[in-house]
Order: C-alpha cells, then structure tokens, then sequence
C-alpha cells in the first residue's frame, strides 16, 4: 500500500491460492438415474466416476486499487484484477458402445483436471457519509471471462448493490439494501435470469445485566421476486427471521 497525500491511498496485491478435490470428485462411484427416462436399449442411469490422481486448481491473482475521501463526506474507491486459472476440475464424458446399432453414447463421467482460464475485470464503490446517523453506498462490478467456461462454473458479467444504513442513538437501527445480478451463464446446462433483491433489517439495541443485546428482524427479498440462483435451483421468494442476539 501508499498513501502519497492524505486520503488518497494505493493498493497493489498479489495471492495465490489452491482448491483441493472434494470427497464427491475422488469418490470412486455415484450412480444418478437419468430423469426423464431413455428409450430402450439406452441406460437409464447414469454413472458418475471420481478421479483419485485430479491435481488441485490453482489460481494465480493481481489486483490494483485506488481508494480517496474527498469532502470527508464521500469515499471512492476503484478496483481491477485479473485472475490466472489452471488445472480446473470438470466433469468429462466417457463414451460406451451400448447397442451395435447405435453409435457410441456418454453413459459414465469421471473427474478430470482439465484447460483453465482467465477472469478479469473491476470494480468501483462510492460511500457517502450523510449525517452521523445516516450512511449510503452504492457499488457496481463487471467481470469477463475467457477458457473453460464450463469449468468455471457461473457467474454473472454485472452485478450491483445499493442501500442506506441509518443508526440512531436511542438503540434503533434500519438498513434497506437492494442486489442487482445480471444474466448468469456457464456450461451447456442453462442460464440464470437477471434478478433484483430488496433486503430490509430493522434493530434496537439495549442493555440487560450491564450486556449488550439486540432484536433484529431481517426480511430477505421484500418484493418477493421469485429467482433461482442456478439452473434446475431452488426457486427463491421472500424469506422473514427475527433474531435475538446477548453478549457477555
């Protein structure tokens, strides 16, 4: 990090991390009956094999920020990154001879490492300090990616965020947050729509025993905007808790 002048700051990073096989991707078997069903002769499951030898996935990860308070009221801050990808783990097709009046069809998978890829793109943030009671932010990302797609997994190219965060000194506090994600794509299975949530949390903070404890109700995707968050998922509507938190 360096700060030449006072509130503007500079960031440089480099990580790298690794992801080891899960116990589903090196398991030696698991058998998933294929829905809808197949005609005749054709199987009517399909096997799935792990992979013993899969290496884990690398990532190799360079980021460059900029971040600056301006006012003492409004911080911006401004990201970039690219993301080197290799030795992805994937599900493969395996082909077998089921009729000798049919060509060969997939029947069986198996685990194997595969070409990776390259993620890229940025990000920039903006926090606006309204009163001492009263916060705002507003955020948006894009990211491109090139490689195994299929690999990857998926991911939306936009995706944004906004809200206002209020904390009043008599032990109440609001937060009204709204989610944008676009159009999700990865692999040859489907897409997700773009979606937008409204997330709403009312608190009060007091004091019991000399202890802080706070009740909180929490409603995820007030509107109710029915959305999956991947193809064939859950379908996702509202959802209301309450919370009840003491500490000592």
């Amino acid at each position: 990090m360096y700060s030449p002048w006072q509130d503007h700051t500079f960031r440089v990073s480099i990580a790298r991390a690794i992801r080891n096989p899960s116990f589903l991707e090196t398991s030696q078997f698991l058998t998933t009956r294929l829905l809808p069903p197949l005609p005749p002769p054709l199987p009517q499951t399909f096997l799935t094999l792990g992979n013993t030898e899969l290496r884990p996935e690398e990532m190799l990860s360079y980021e460059l920020g900029y971040q600056v308070l301006l006012f003492e009221r409004l911080r911006v801050r401004v990201d970039l990154f690219y993301n080197q990808l290799e030795q992805l783990i994937d599900l493969q097709p395996v082909l077998s001879t089921v009729s000798p009046f049919l060509p060969p069809i997939p029947t069986r998978a198996q685990f194997m490492n595969v070409e990776g890829g390259e993620i890229f793109g940025g990000e920039v943030g903006f926090d606006v300090f309204i009163a001492p009671w009263l916060k705002g932010f507003l955020n948006y990302s894009y990211q491109e990616r090139k490689g195994n797609i299929t690999a990857m997994g998926f991911a939306p190219h936009h995706k944004g965020n906004t809200g206002l965060i209020f904390s009043f000194t008599n032990g109440f506090s609001a937060s009204v947050v709204v989610h944008y994600l676009g159009k999700a794509k990865g692999g040859v299975i489907g897409q997700v729509d773009p979606y937008t949530l409204v997330d709403l949390r009312l608190g009060y903070r007091f004091q019991v025993f000399s202890h802080a404890m706070e009740l909180a109700i929490q409603a995820f995707n007030l509107l109710n905007e029915g959305h999956q968050e991947f193809p064939g998922g859950d379908f996702i509507e509202r959802r209301v808790s309450g919370t009840l938190r003491y500490r000592f």
